[in-house]
């Protein structure tokens, strides 16, 4: 794989956008130019990177509920590790962050504040305790409707 040499500024600002979006750089740069996966040149508008952390807001939910609304940030961090580990056996996930914390546990992380801090399903620490999580009556009520939309989507097909 080729190499080019940037300016630790341009670097720098690489980076912050890179994380803004739970991307790689290399993302960022194809998502700047409009690349599509091959490389080449699209003319639309720039990619979108969907953030992973809402995209994992769902899977805390429905751990959270199917232990009956509350377990320990350890557990919900192990069964999401084995959910999407192609996603976090990836380098960029495996990097350390902050206090030594690999890349993905901080993703998860800040997934359950964005549950708790944006949607209201998730209780804070001083409710369940440190280290546990729990569902407010907007987790079980969202879990409850999206299993529900699951179900119906499977009957459909």
């Amino acid at each position: 794989m080729p190499f080019i040499e940037v300016e630790n500024n341009v670097f720098n600002e690489l980076q912050l956008l890179a994380d803004k979006n739970n991307a790689m750089i290399n993302e960022v740069i194809k998502s700047k130019f409009q690349f599509d996966n091959r490389g080449k040149s699209e003319n639309k508008s720039p990619l979108i990177f969907g953030n992973i952390q809402d995209r994992l807001i769902p899977y805390i939910i429905l751990i959270l509920y199917e232990n009956g609304g509350r377990s320990t940030k350890n557990y919900v961090e192990k069964k999401l590790y084995t959910q999407n580990k192609e996603l976090f056996d990836q380098e960029y996930y495996q990097t350390t962050v902050s206090h030594d914390v690999p890349r993905w546990k901080h993703t998860i992380a800040w997934s359950k504040e964005r549950a708790k801090q944006i949607h209201g399903y998730v209780k804070s620490a001083k409710e369940s305790g440190r280290s546990n999580w729990e569902l407010t009556p907007a987790g079980f009520q969202f879990a409850e409707t999206f299993i529900t939309q699951v179900n119906k989507l499977s009957f459909n097909e």
